[in-house]
């Protein structure tokens, strides 16, 4: 679907499922290339006046697992991701660290990211 022939966007939710599988090293965002390249789109459903529930995943955290078998979600944690895309778009963005907190985060702004 073409989006710019869309129109106005009566549902005011957007979920946007994106590739932000970008590397990151000590928290750090080593390029942020692909996070750019989801700018435009994240900006034109905003402008349309929709809530934007990104969705995405950083690695593969089965193939690395702790010695305990635990996933070092500070390693895989899309944390530094968030905070760069709101650096970009110069809003808030709430980010749940999982479900149980997404479903914690009613207050309202133009992107969210889980």
């Amino acid at each position: 679907m073409i989006l710019w022939k869309i129109g106005i966007f009566k549902i005011k939710k957007v979920i946007l499922r994106v590739d932000f599988n970008v590397p990151i090293k000590n928290g750090i965002i080593q390029d942020d290339t692909r996070i750019l390249k989801s700018v435009p789109t994240i900006q034109f459903l905003m402008d349309k006046g929709a809530c934007v529930i990104i969705l995405s995943h950083l690695g593969r955290p089965l193939k690395e697992l702790n010695q305990d078998g635990s996933i070092d979600k500070t390693k895989f944690s899309l944390e530094p991701i968030a905070d760069k895309l709101g650096e970009i778009l110069n809003k808030k963005i709430l980010f749940a660290t999982d479900c149980a907190e997404a479903d914690s985060l009613k207050k309202n702004s133009p992107v969210k990211f889980r």
